[in-house]
Formats: structure tokens, sequence, C-alpha cells
């Protein structure tokens, strides 16, 4: 090959690597209740607000629709998205930049009233049929416990239907969003029960690898701003 194509060829691949850096960071989110949901078609909650005040002026464009957690999760891998709110856990956390702590929840056992409460992981091993998240830190565990009874939703809502419904013995998931997903149904938060807690949670705001640095450090330097100033905890009022 010769200098001049030899030449040819860096250029052009040095237009394409510019090309591919170029794509533009998006703010995207799931539906994750209490912190971020759908309302009226619309990008709605807490954590919206929040991400909204820390991406600023920032060249993100915000996504307008909800995204389920399995896609977006993959989606990371490709593409500079900035998560509105995520579930922290150390598999993720070699794979994600991790902005600033939004709350805690616990993950816990979720039940009709009628079936009674279930407090520990191997008392629901029996269960016909336990519903988790896509993706999520709840379906991870039970399959890394060798559960053979689960039975996987798109959101929570789904999942908060399918317990009302019948269609599944019992919900692991997180105390908060299960009980704000089960009053977006339409349900009496007293039909329901909380097991105790099978494992804490934290739920964060996250960037994916190739959202640049300098970016990452900046939304870093606004999430701590708004601790400073108290704007965090009065967004997040009830949560934290």
């Amino acid at each position: 090959m010769g200098r001049g194509t030899l030449l040819t060829v860096a250029v052009l691949l040095g237009v394409a690597l510019r090309t591919v850096a170029a794509e533009p960071a998006a703010l995207v989110f799931s539906e994750f209740y209490p912190i971020s949901r759908t309302e009226n078609g619309h990008p709605a909650g807490p954590g919206i607000e929040v991400a909204k005040r820390v991406v600023g002026t920032l060249p993100i464009a915000p996504v307008t629709t909800m995204t389920p957690l399995r896609r977006l999760l993959a989606m990371s891998d490709s593409h500079p998205i900035v998560i509105a709110a995520l579930v922290r856990i150390p598999k993720r956390d070699a794979h994600f930049q991790w902005i600033g702590e939004l709350y805690r929840d616990s993950l816990v056992m979720v039940t009709r009233k009628e079936r009674g409460r279930i407090d520990d992981l191997e008392a629901a091993r029996g269960l016909g049929r336990i519903g988790v998240n896509l993706g999520g830190v709840s379906q991870a565990l039970l399959e890394e416990r060798r559960f053979t009874n689960v039975e996987t939703a798109q959101d929570m809502t789904s999942e908060a239907r399918k317990l009302a419904s019948g269609r599944i013995d019992a919900w692991c998931g997180l105390r908060q969003s299960a009980r704000e997903s089960w009053k977006a149904i339409g349900g009496n938060p007293d039909d329901i029960v909380m097991g105790a807690e099978i494992i804490p949670v934290s739920i964060w705001m996250a960037a994916s690898p190739s959202v640049p640095v300098d970016m990452v450090e900046e939304m870093r330097r606004r999430f701590a701003q708004l601790q400073r100033d108290g704007e965090l905890d009065r967004i997040l009022a009830g949560l934290r």
C-alpha cells in the first residue's frame, strides 16, 4: 500500500472516529416510581427535576419517552447517555460514571395482604411465581440464588398489575417503588404488605462510559451544589 493510500485511509479513519465521538449525549429515564415516570405523555417525577437541574445548559438532549430498563442498560454500552435514576450495585460500578446518590431504598418481597408477609428469600422459593423487573437488581439476585419461579415485566406498573390480578404470588421489588406503583394503578396501599429488607439499595444519577469525563465532572459539581444548598432535600422530600 502506497504512502498516498495510507494517508487517505488515515484521514478517513480520523473522520470516522470524530463522527462517532460527536454523537450527542442524551438524558434518558426508565419507569422508576416514585423518582421518574411518564405523566400526561411527558417525563415527570423528582428524579427528572434533579436531572434537568444537573444537566442545565450542557449539550445533553432530553429524551421525552420512557426507556425500559433492560434496553437502557444495553444502550449504555455504546451510546453516551445520562440516566436520571439507576440502582447502584457492585456489578455495575465499573460500567458507569456515577454522578450522585439520590436516595436509598430496600429490596423486599411484596404480597397481597391475604397471602401474608414474606420476610426472606427461602420462604418465597416455593411460591408459584415471583415478579421482577426485567434487567433489574431483583432479577439478578433471584437468578444468582437459582430461583426458577421468576416472571419478568418491562416496568413497575406492569408488576403492580400482575400482583393485583393474581398473575404473580409476590413481587420482589423496591419498597418505595412498589408502594407508589401500586397507588399509580389505583390500588389501596393497605391491600399489600412489605416483607423485611432483603438487601439495601442505593439509587444514583449516572452516565455511561462514553459521556465525556469533563461533562461528568461538571454534573457532579452541580449535583454537589444542590446538596449544599439544600435543594436536593427539597426536591426529594419524603424519599431521603
